[in-house]
C-alpha cells in the first residue's frame, strides 16, 4: 500500500551548486596516427585468381600479399568480379583493397579452414602487424548461414522448415539448429581479427555474413574504422558488428551497422584496459545495443567518447553490462548528442546483473530481499564511475532508462542531462550513488516516471513527466540517503514513499 504522498516535506534551502554533482566527463583524447602505406601494388589477378565465383583463389590471395610484402608493402587489388577464397592472412605494410564491383565471397567448407594445430583460421587474420589496411568499395562476404547455430524461435515456421530442409543437426531439445555435428564443436571464426597491430585502418568496405563477431579488434594501437558498412542477419547467433578488446587510440566514423547482436560493442581482456576511443556519426538499424560496453571489462576501460550518433530499431540505445565475475573499472564515458527511434526495451540501461536478472517486477518494484548481505567486493566486481549522457532524444521505448548496478558496488557518478524519452514505462535507479539529472524528460504511458531504491546523493534538477502520471516520482525502501529535487512540477506533492522509505531522506524545493 503507498505511503501518504509527502505533502508535508520539509522545504530545504539548497546551494546553487550541489556538492556532489557527477558532472560531465572531461578528458582529451589523444591523435590517432595514421597508416603509411608504400606505394606498390598488384592485383590477386596477376597471381592467377579468377573471378568466376567457383574456383577457390586462396592462393592467388597469399601470393600477392606475400609478393607485395617482399617488397616493402603497398596494395593489393580485388578487381570487379567474385573472388571465392579461403582464409586472408593480411601482413605489415599491405593495404587490401577490394575495388567497387569486388565481392570477396569466403568459403562455407569447414576443411578449408583448418590450421595445423587444428584450430579454425579467422576469414581475414592478422597479428603483431604495423600498417595494416582494409580499404574499397566492395563487399566482403562471410558465408555465416554454413557456421552459425540458429535458434527456433527466431524463425517463423516457415523460415524453420525451410532450414531443417538444409540438413544439419538439432540440439537435444530440438530448439538450436547447427549446419553440422562437428560445427558444434569449433570455434567459430571471426570476419575479420586483428590482434597486437599497430597503425591499422579498416575503411569504407561492405562486411556481411560473419560466422560471428564481424570486425574484431583486439590489443590494437592506432585504430582508424571509417564508412564501413557492417551487415549480419537479425537472427545471427553471435552475430556482433564492430567489436574493441583492450585497444588503446581508436576511432569509428561513419560507420552503418546492421546485425544480430550487439552492434558497437566496447570490451577488454584481463589485464589491459581499453581506453581513448571515439565513436562518431555512426547509424545502427539493429542490433542488440547500438553502442555498448561489455559485458567483459576486467581490464577496465578509460576514456571513452560518444558522439552524434543514430540508433534505429536496436533492442537497447545505450547498453551498459556486466556481472560480478566480468567486471573491471570503467570510467570517463562521455556521450553526447544521441538520437534514438523504436527501442524494443530500455532507451539507457545499466545491467550490472548480466545473465543473472535485474530482481525488478513488472510495476517497476525491486524485489530483492533488502535485509540480505550482498558479496564481498572482488577484484572481478563491475565498477562504473563518471559516465555522463547529455543530449539524448528517444521516441518510443518499452522503459525510458534502467540504471541497476550491484549492492555492494553502486554505479556511482552518472550524469543525464537534456534528455528526452517517450517511453511504455519510466526510468528505474537502483543502487547508484551521486546520479544527476538535469533537465531529464521522461513521458511515459505507465508510472511512475522514476523510480529511486538504495540510491545516495541523487541529484533532480528540471525533471519534467507526461501530465496525468499518477505517481511522477516514487522513493521504495529505507536505503536511500540525500534525494535532492529542485524545479520539478508540484514539489514534494509529486514523491511518493513506499515500503518504508523515510522522508528525511528526501529534500524538495
Amino acid at each position: 500500500m503507498k505511503a501518504p504522498l509527502l505533502a508535508a516535506l520539509l522545504v530545504t534551502t539548497l546551494p546553487a551548486t550541489l556538492g556532489w554533482a557527477a558532472g560531465a566527463a572531461d578528458f582529451t583524447l589523444p591523435e590517432v596516427r595514421a597508416v603509411s602505406i608504400p606505394s606498390g601494388r598488384v592485383s590477386i589477378a596477376d597471381f592467377g585468381a579468377k573471378p568466376d565465383g567457383r574456383t577457390l583463389n586462396t592462393q592467388a590471395f597469399a601470393k600477392a600479399i606475400k609478393s607485395v610484402a617482399s617488397q616493402g608493402g603497398g596494395r593489393v587489388v580485388v578487381p570487379r568480379g567474385v573472388w571465392k577464397t579461403g582464409p586472408i592472412e593480411l601482413e605489415s605494410n599491405i593495404d587490401l583493397h577490394v575495388e567497387q564491383g569486388a565481392v570477396v565471397l569466403f568459403s562455407g567448407d569447414l576443411d578449408h579452414y583448418r590450421t595445423p594445430n587444428g584450430k579454425v583460421a579467422h576469414l581475414i587474420s592478422g597479428a603483431d602487424l604495423e600498417n595494416v589496411a582494409i580499404t574499397g568499395s566492395g563487399v566482403f562476404e562471410g558465408a555465416g548461414d554454413y557456421w552459425r547455430p540458429v535458434k527456433e524461435f527466431k524463425m517463423t515456421d516457415k523460415q524453420w522448415k525451410k532450414l531443417l530442409s538444409k540438413g544439419g543437426v538439432l540440439t537435444d531439445d530440438e530448439e538450436i539448429w547447427w549446419p553440422s555435428e562437428e560445427h558444434t564443436k569449433v570455434k567459430r571464426p571471426r570476419l575479420v581479427r586483428l590482434d597486437d597491430c599497430r597503425r591499422v585502418l579498416i575503411e569504407n568496405a561492405t562486411f556481411r555474413n560473419s560466422p560471428s563477431f564481424s570486425l574484431d579488434v583486439s590489443d590494437c594501437e592506432d585504430v582508424t574504422i571509417r564508412g564501413v558498412t557492417v551487415l549480419n542477419f537479425w537472427y545471427a547467433q553471435n552475430g556482433d558488428g564492430i567489436d574493441l578488446h583492450s585497444c588503446k587510440n581508436v576511432q569509428i566514423i561513419g560507420a552503418r551497422v546492421d546485425v544480430g547482436d550487439d552492434a558497437l560493442c566496447m570490451k577488454s581482456n584481463p589485464g589491459k584496459p581499453l581506453e581513448n576511443v571515439l565513436v562518431k556519426d555512426c547509424t545502427v538499424f539493429h542490433g542488440h545495443g547500438g553502442f555498448v560496453i561489455g559485458s567483459e571489462e576486467l581490464g577496465g576501460m578509460n576514456n571513452l567518447r560518444v558522439r552524434d550518433c543514430t540508433f534505429i530499431g536496436t533492442d537497447v540505445g545505450l547498453r551498459f553490462k556486466s556481472a560480478r565475475d566480468r567486471g573491471g573499472l570503467v570510467t570517463n564515458v562521455d556521450i553526447q548528442n544521441v538520437n534514438m527511434i523504436d527501442i524494443a526495451e530500455q532507451a539507457i540501461l545499466f545491467d550490472m546483473h548480466y545473465e543473472a536478472g535485474i530482481p525488478l517486477d513488472k510495476q517497476g518494484l525491486v524485489t530483492r530481499n533488502a535485509g540480505s548481505a550482498p558479496p564481498a567486493v572482488t577484484d572481478t566486481t563491475p565498477r562504473f564511475r563518471q559516465i555522463s549522457i547529455r543530449d539524448v532524444t528517444c521516441r518510443g521505448a518499452e522503459r525510458a532508462v534502467l540504471l541497476a548496478g550491484l549492492p555492494e558496488m553502486p554505479v556511482q557518478d552518472v550524469l543525464l542531462e537534456n534528455v528526452s524519452i517517450t517511453a511504455k514505462r519510466g526510468m528505474v535507479c537502483m543502487d547508484a550513488v551521486g546520479v544527476e539529472l538535469r533537465g531529464v524528460e521522461v513521458l511515459c504511458d505507465e508510472g511512475p516516471a522514476l523510480h529511486v531504491y538504495n540510491t545516495r546523493r541523487l541529484a533532480v534538477d528540471d525533471f519534467r513527466w507526461r501530465a496525468g502520471t499518477a505517481t511522477p516520482v516514487r522513493v521504495q525502501g529505507p536505503q536511500n540517503a540525500e534525494l535532492t529535487f529542485s524545479g520539478i512540477a508540484g514539489g514534494g506533492e509529486a514523491i511518493s514513499l513506499i515500503e518504508g522509505a523515510e522522508a528525511s531522506a528526501v529534500q524538495s524545493r
